[in-house]
């Protein structure tokens, strides 16, 4: 097979309210060298409990600038994907020295993308949000979303966001396919305090839903 893509710099799951359902869920990987730009694949269980990705249109390339060098990824609040630009005429494997005058240290770039026609993402308050609130937030379908919940539950106090955690995790089913996201959260939420449940970790591995298994 031939190799369309090297070196990787970063990778992530696309997962934004703003991108149409064709584009969420999406492996996307940054490229910088030979093809310039990113590479999108979808997903689907290979039934093995493995993902299986197949490429489909690339999501963003330079076809002009060959000093486009994007090296990661991140979505916005807004939902919008933000994609930063090493622009370098210079790139690894030391073949130039690296006092090169070519290369560049000051310089770079930031690109927004959006979808012409759909509606950014409202804003989500976390950042001082009580305990509750957050852990309502871990119930939100955007990754990045859950993921500032479980950053800003993290430097709360333990004993009660333990607490807490063990009142919402009674509200989810673990023969209900739906809920078994939310009981990782909880599992992750316990991780994260350094805080023991073999009950809910025993839960997870005996679940039939491949996405709430941990090993």
């Amino acid at each position: 097979l031939k190799k369309t893509v090297r070196p990787v710099p970063s990778s992530s799951v696309l997962s934004s309210a703003h991108f149409p359902d064709r584009n969420n869920g999406n492996f996307i990987i940054c490229n910088s060298i030979g093809f310039l730009g990113l590479k999108q694949y979808t997903l689907a269980d290979d039934g093995n409990g493995n993902r299986k990705g197949t490429a489909i249109e690339d999501l963003l390339v330079s076809r002009k600038d060959r000093n486009f060098r994007p090296t990661d990824i991140e979505i916005g609040d807004d939902g919008a994907l933000y994609v930063s630009d090493w622009q370098n005429v210079i790139v690894g494997h030391m073949q130039h020295n690296v006092r090169d005058p070519s290369r560049d240290h000051a310089h770079g770039r930031v690109y927004r993308l959006t979808v012409p026609g759909r509606p950014l993402s409202k804003h989500v308050a976390i950042d001082g949000q009580p305990i509750a609130t957050l852990l309502a937030a871990l119930e939100h379908p955007i990754n990045g979303v859950r993921h500032r919940a479980r950053v800003e539950l993290s430097e709360r106090d333990t004993k009660s966001v333990i607490a807490a955690a063990k009142t919402w995790l009674k509200k989810w089913n673990p023969k209900n396919k739906a809920h078994a996201h939310h009981l990782l959260e909880g599992l992750w939420l316990h991780q994260q305090h350094n805080v023991i449940d073999r009950d809910l970790l025993q839960l997870l591995l005996d679940s039939p839903e491949p996405h709430a298994r941990v090993a």
